[in-house]
């Protein structure tokens, strides 16, 4: 066999050594005894990989076709950034110094769970682009972190999630609370929203006044109480403490 002919789209595998040993190791070889099936399973085992095609062209060419996966987010887990696909497949891992502009999801297994987290933005897609990150906590729900510094904490179960993220987003354009001092907004309490504010020196705490004060439906969360059933939203006094979140 003379040459290797091969189409490998957006990013350049090829430049992997490994990668590249396997992709021309067969060029050595008659072309009717190229192993096409074992050369495409070979390729399968990089994570880059989705799907692959090898076939013969006579009289001397061996064909590769490559489909990559397309990196959707960075997951970090056990002090190790590692890019994953929409599906979770793992890619590769990555430095700190080389991180993408991708949205990062925090904590063991969340890969697996990274179709279920695009499926839950889908309720809400216009929050989507304001996320930064996306924590898989207890093994059972999603914190989601906003660019604007705010987590929201979302019930268990991917319905409850989905229709309580959109219930977020239908607030936020309404009162707009992304981006006005917040810190945490708890929506694990079937029909409630549980605000928390900043208690650093110098933080601004919306007004009560304020047009764009969190809708009634809203509720903070007093120090060492439990969240009242009804209510309007009281902000902390200026100067004064507001709970942190509790631990979950």
């Amino acid at each position: 066999m003379q040459s290797l002919e091969g189409h490998v789209p957006k990013r350049s595998i090829r430049n992997d050594d490994q990668f590249r040993t396997r992709y021309v190791s067969q060029i050595g070889r008659a072309l009717p005894l190229v192993d096409l099936e074992g050369t495409r399973q070979q390729l399968l085992h990089y994570g880059w990989v989705k799907d692959a095609r090898v076939s013969r062209r006579f009289p001397d060419t061996l064909v590769v076709d490559i489909v990559e996966r397309q990196p959707a987010a960075v997951w970090q887990h056990n002090q190790r950034l590692t890019l994953i696909d929409p599906e979770g497949v793992v890619l590769e891992q990555i430095d700190l110094a080389a991180m993408p502009n991708l949205p990062l999801v925090i904590g063991a297994a969340a890969n697996q769970h990274a179709s279920e987290l695009n499926r839950l933005l889908a309720a809400a897609p216009e929050l989507k682009q304001m996320m930064a990150g996306a924590t898989w906590v207890g093994d059972r729900r999603w914190d989601l972190r906003f660019h604007s510094g705010e987590i929201l904490a979302l019930p268990e179960g991917p319905d409850r999630s989905a229709q309580a993220l959109a219930r977020f987003a239908a607030m936020d354009r309404k009162s707009q609370l992304l981006g006005r001092g917040f810190v945490r907004f708890d929506m694990r309490i079937p029909g409630k929203l549980i605000v928390r504010v900043s208690r650093e020196p110098g933080s601004i705490v919306p007004a009560e006044g304020d047009a764009a004060a969190p809708p009634p439906a809203a509720t903070v969360a007093p120090p060492n109480s439990q969240p009242p059933a009804n209510g309007p939203v009281s902000p902390a006094p200026q100067g004064g403490t507001a709970p942190t979140s509790e631990t979950i």
